[in-house]
């Protein structure tokens, strides 16, 4: 990697990270590496997505309904397929299966 950033994209460098906690409820839970939460939160500001900018990734819960955790799904989605970033798609399979799990249980 050029000039020794490649370590940035590599997700055991931000396991020792405070965790950003991500709930569902009844779907389950994510811990989510602080830096990689804000580098997510960061592109959504780039390009100017609506929800994911609005998260402040703290200890504070934030409560979202079922459309906006669709939404904020699709955000994610289309963030991932414009970045090549191998510790960033670690947390977005971690966030796939959330949403996977959350959106299921609303079809019943």
């Amino acid at each position: 990697m050029v000039n020794g950033f490649g370590d940035r994209l590599v997700a055991s460098e931000y396991a020792y990270d405070e965790p950003i906690h991500v709930y569902v409820p009844q779907a389950g839970e994510r811990w989510i590496p602080e830096r990689l939460w804000f580098r997510l939160v960061s592109l959504g500001r780039a390009y100017e997505t609506h929800l994911l900018p609005l998260l402040p990734g703290s200890a504070e819960p934030q409560t979202l309904n079922g459309q906006q955790v669709v939404n904020l799904a699709d955000e994610i989605e289309f963030l991932i397929s414009i970045v090549d970033d191998e510790a960033l798609s670690s947390v977005v399979a971690e966030l796939r299966s959330l949403f996977a799990e959350a959106s299921a249980l609303s079809r019943i």
